[in-house]
């Protein structure tokens, strides 16, 4: 698990992650606070609905869980996600797809169907 935190401690302002059916790819801010908690902040490019660009934040916890769960079953689900982080599938739905991204960035999934990926 330590590599797991290690790679996501790592991750550079700018590093883009891949999104499914993006044209544009998302970026790393940088790795901030929210709530108390280590968080992974994120921008979301303006699209033409969005003139400025977004920004959210993924919780280091919301990756453990990924890791764990994938390492544990060899898939992750959008299900899976929205059981174990309600509030974030709520607020900040696009959190599933963007920790996806970075799985597939780290090489330990890919996307295999939709809201689905699978440990490679």
């Amino acid at each position: 698990m330590t590599s797991y935190l290690d790679w996501f401690d790592s991750l550079q302002p700018n590093q883009s992650i891949p999104k499914p059916k993006k044209d544009r790819p998302y970026f790393v801010v940088g790795i901030g606070m929210k709530k108390g908690e280590v968080a992974l902040e994120y921008m979301i490019p303006p699209t033409r609905l969005r003139a400025k660009p977004n920004t959210k934040k993924i919780y280091r916890t919301e990756w453990i869980h990924a890791c764990e769960h994938i390492e544990r079953t060899g898939f992750y689900t959008r299900q899976i996600w929205k059981e174990r982080f309600p509030e974030q599938a709520v607020s900040c739905p696009c959190n599933f797809t963007t920790i996806g991204g970075l799985l597939e960035l780290a090489g330990i999934a890919r996307r295999c169907a939709r809201s689905t990926y699978q440990k490679i």
